[in-house]
């Protein structure tokens, strides 16, 4: 009889340190669902600020697109009428050689080319 108290007691023992690994295996793990939410929070929060800087940045290089194409078109229309201005005799009495050199440079200066 004493032989069988003392193998339920053994037995009871070996329950009782299983239960405990058990849950302290479940601890570590609820820890590291935990670390994990925190880890997956704190990207998508990062993603979300990517995603606004990338709409920031598109918006700038519309807004840029649109000025390059404003300029070039203005450009386009001042080379016109410096064009015009270059063929057509002087209407001016005034001395106006020293714009000369600016009106060719601004004739010869670079195209804007926009995709």
């Amino acid at each position: 009889m004493q032989e069988g108290k003392t193998s339920l007691a053994h037995e009871l023992h070996q329950w009782k340190d299983q239960a405990a690994s058990e849950s302290e295996r479940r601890h570590q793990a609820e820890e590291e669902v935990h670390r994990l939410n925190l880890t997956i929070r704190a990207a998508q929060e990062h993603q979300q600020k990517l995603e606004r800087q990338v709409k920031e940045w598109k918006l700038i290089a519309m807004r840029s697109k649109r000025s390059i194409v404003k300029y070039c078109q203005g450009v386009g229309r001042m080379l016109t009428v410096l064009e015009k201005l270059k063929s057509e005799p002087p209407v001016y009495t005034q001395d106006f050689s020293e714009m000369g050199s600016v009106a060719e440079e601004a004739a010869t200066g670079p195209i804007c080319l926009i995709d």
